[in-house]
């Protein structure tokens, strides 16, 4: 049975119950470090892992930096300290099991069926990797009947006394919290090296936390972030429209300076030259370049240009406040041949709306045929990708977009060497050159 999130009440109650008795200040600590830490509040919306993140709190009077860090001691209080604390009395099989051997079952269990895409287990099949672990134990049993019974009662014990692994209907089993499986995944990647296999699943969203959490489990993650990269660049390789799109951006890119890094400008343009992508890849680059984008403050004309042209061509009349704000700042913006058009548009809306809207009702579809061929023969914005909801090359960028901004959110969660960073920041979002790529498939 699921148990349904908390909300932030729920999330009160229970915080300020769990540390009644102990401290009640500590309680007060914790609260407000979830409300200025949005994305550990997310997690605390989860009964079982607000669990984990007051035991944490407990030991250590903070969360850790990492989330990997945070799993990390919330586990090992739940799978060691807790135990000594409730004075709880194992069995036998179970005793000779240390936290690291509890670990590094549970990440051959999480591994295994995560790349399987297996949420659900047959107790069975549970059982079978518990027996494939426990068999190599010094204590172990050569007796087959014995191993059997003792991978049952160490499964008994995992389900009863932490919780990580549940049964959700007869003889069905799964982890407690898909975050579970997730950081035993991880762990597991970590640990035996299998940095190989997990690149395989780069375009599949599912994996994303995954990934997040190898690359902060990594002592330096240089060769992890450019093996990404390499991956990520074969995506489009031999894709000649996809390509010359990359060229595109790089090229509107080149012939404006900013303060901003060019990845992030490449990011932009990629959104305004394709409906299906959005600016979140250019904001996790340089969140400075919202400044442009939101609030105007860029300074540079060329970027200023093409932002405003942009936001005329988006221009939405469903929103009377946003309309005049979107009309104020392309005009603010543009250049002389934009205003003057918008000026007209403006001037006619001021006159009687009720005309106007019956004049964009006739006419509005072509005023912004006729602002697009006006966008594409000033700025070199507007071309006909031919992209279409179901076209093919529209996923595949997407995919491709997708898999660029989880590679810059490993780097920023991770520790990178100030070169690779450079070097990757420096080549996002670039046209690859198929025979560099060959090239370098042969030294890998």
């Amino acid at each position: 049975m699921e148990i349904a999130d908390f909300d932030d009440q729920q999330i009160k109650t229970f915080v300020n119950n769990w540390f009644r008795e102990k401290d009640e200040l500590k309680a007060e600590r914790l609260l407000k470090r979830l409300k200025d830490n949005e994305p550990v509040k997310e997690l605390a919306k989860s009964p079982l892992l607000l669990t984990l993140l007051c035991l944490v709190f407990g030991e250590r009077n903070d969360f850790p930096p990492k989330r990997s860090e945070l799993y990390k001691e919330g586990l090992e209080v739940l799978m060691k300290k807790w135990d000594a604390k409730r004075n709880i009395e194992r069995e036998q099989i179970y005793k000779h099991l240390s936290p690291q051997n509890k670990e590094d079952m549970l990440g051959q269990i999480a591994f295994n069926t995560f790349v399987n895409g297996e949420y659900f287990f047959r107790q069975e099949d549970l059982q079978r990797q518990i027996k494939d672990y426990i068999c190599n134990l010094p204590e172990a049993s050569a007796d087959p009947e014995a191993l059997r019974l003792d991978s049952e009662v160490v499964l008994k014990a995992i389900e009863h006394h932490h919780g990580l692994l549940v049964e959700r209907a007869r003889n069905i089993y799964s982890f407690s919290h898909l975050t579970f499986q997730e950081y035993f995944t991880a762990r597991e990647i970590e640990r035996e090296r299998q940095l190989e296999t997990l690149m395989l699943h780069i375009k599949e969203p599912r994996w994303k936390e995954v990934f997040l959490l190898v690359a902060e489990m990594l002592r330096r993650s240089d060769d992890f972030l450019q093996s990404m990269k390499y991956y990520i660049d074969g995506m489009l390789v031999g894709n000649e429209k996809l390509q010359e799109f990359l060229l595109w951006a790089k090229q509107k890119t080149d012939l404006v300076k900013t303060k901003y890094k060019d990845a992030a400008v490449r990011a932009y343009y990629a959104y305004v030259g394709c409906y299906a992508l959005n600016l979140d890849l250019a904001l996790d680059i340089d969140i400075g370049i919202d400044n442009a984008i939101d609030l105007d403050l860029d300074s540079t004309p060329d970027l200023d240009i093409d932002i405003a042209y942009d936001i005329a061509h988006k221009i939405n009349l469903d929103n009377d406040r946003d309309f005049t704000l979107d009309l104020d700042r392309a005009l603010a913006m543009g250049d002389d041949v934009l205003r003057q058009a918008l000026q007209a548009f403006k001037d006619k809306l001021s006159t009687n709306r009720e005309e106007f809207y019956q004049w964009w009702e006739n006419n509005g579809e072509q005023w912004k045929r006729e602002l697009s061929q006006v966008r594409f023969n000033r700025r070199n914005i507007g071309h006909d990708w031919q992209f279409t909801d179901d076209d093919e090359q529209v996923k595949l960028l997407e995919k491709y977009y997708e898999a660029n901004r989880l590679l810059v959110q490993c780097m920023n969660r991770s520790y990178v060497s100030k070169q690779v960073r450079d070097e990757i920041e420096a080549t996002l979002l670039l046209p690859v050159d198929k025979e560099k790529v060959e090239k370098k498939e042969g030294k890998l």
